[in-house]
């Protein structure tokens, strides 16, 4: 749900959706969830969207904590969600400024979790001062 949801964001100010990136999405999806049926996914992606629409900035701080739940799911989806801005690509300063905000907090769960081996929240407040 936390890499989706950054995914989301991300590509938000883009203002476009294409086959490409629902593709990858349904990779990332594949590393996460092999449980998960097509139509859970299809309901996954509406539901992160409207937490994005509804209330941005709570949505995205609540990005952390999740990720933290399980650091190395992180790691993996963090490597996935690189791969997949980096295919579909990012044509909006905006967009760019949002994918430097959630590859610092993947990296920063990552690390959290390979120090302590463990878990802690990573607060995302250090970014308010990006463009959104």
């Amino acid at each position: 749900e936390a890499a989706i949801r950054a995914l989301i964001y991300v590509r938000m100010p883009e203002k476009s959706v294409d086959e490409r990136a629902f593709n990858l999405l349904r990779q990332m999806r594949s590393h996460a969830a092999e449980a998960m049926t097509l139509a859970e996914f299809k309901t996954l992606l509406r539901e992160q969207y409207f937490m994005l629409v509804l209330d941005e900035r709570s949505a995205v701080e609540a990005i952390p904590e999740m990720l933290a739940r399980e650091p190395a799911l992180a790691a993996r989806l963090g490597a996935a969600f690189k791969q997949i801005v980096g295919i579909v690509g990012l044509t909006s300063e905006i967009s760019r400024a949002r994918l430097a905000e959630m590859e610092r907090i993947f990296a920063a769960v990552a690390d959290a979790g390979d120090a302590e081996g463990g878990v802690r929240p990573i607060r995302a407040h250090a970014t308010r001062g990006a463009k959104h």
